[in-house]
């Protein structure tokens, strides 16, 4: 941001701050899979599919999903965790008992799974409930996958998990981003290349 103001030469697609981090994470993500470095990528994989999650049900269903948490410190650190009182008498919560049933949703750390019930109970898009879907059971696959560093992760082993390849689910986590209100064009995923063979240009 520092050398766009000094310079006035802007390289970055996304523009907004807020949005960036996001995009920019995700292109992270993809350079990852297109290194082979397939356990990085795996791991990579579940916060953004929260913040993904998080930004299609602000988006397509008008939920803020912070106007119904708490954060508390868990092991020295802080942690967003459902607030019980946040939530009683709310649709959210309705969403949430309807999937969790015999005592209802007990609350707990924010997962993706949460977020994915409550995008499939409030969107009629039957593709966008179908991919939501879809990515958060690859996320459940493969979360343990690489737990461990004795574990060799391939793009085979992936697929033997998930039934996807590590670019089809990288091409899901692409589609997403149509649904949260950030302005993606598609020649944006290739801006890292674009952007080397500017310096590359600027060094001969």
């Amino acid at each position: 941001d520092q050398m766009i103001k000094k310079t006035g030469y802007q390289c970055l697609p996304v523009r907004s701050s807020a949005d960036r981090k996001y995009f920019e994470y995700a292109l992270n993500v993809d350079i990852k899979l297109k290194k082979k470095e397939y356990a990085d990528f795996i791991r990579s994989i579940t916060p953004l599919v929260v913040d993904l999650f998080e930004m299609i049900l602000k988006k397509q269903c008008k939920i803020v999903v912070d106007e119904y948490c708490d954060m508390k410190k868990k092991n020295g650190a802080q942690v967003r965790q459902w607030s019980a009182k946040k939530l009683e008498g709310t649709e959210v919560k309705q969403a949430l008992d309807a999937m969790y049933g015999n005592g209802g949703f007990k609350g707990g750390v924010v997962y993706s799974d949460h977020l994915k019930i409550l995008i499939q109970a409030n969107v009629q898009d039957q593709h966008l409930t179908k991919l939501v879907g879809a990515l958060r059971q690859v996320e459940a696959n493969i979360r343990n996958l690489a737990a461990h560093e004795i574990v060799s992760v391939t793009d085979s082993s992936i697929f033997q998990r998930t039934g996807y390849t590590g670019i089809k689910i990288m091409d899901m986590i692409k589609e997403l981003f149509n649904y949260t209100g950030i302005s993606v064009k598609r020649e944006y995923w290739d801006s890292y290349d674009i952007m080397n063979q500017e310096i590359l240009k600027c060094m001969a």
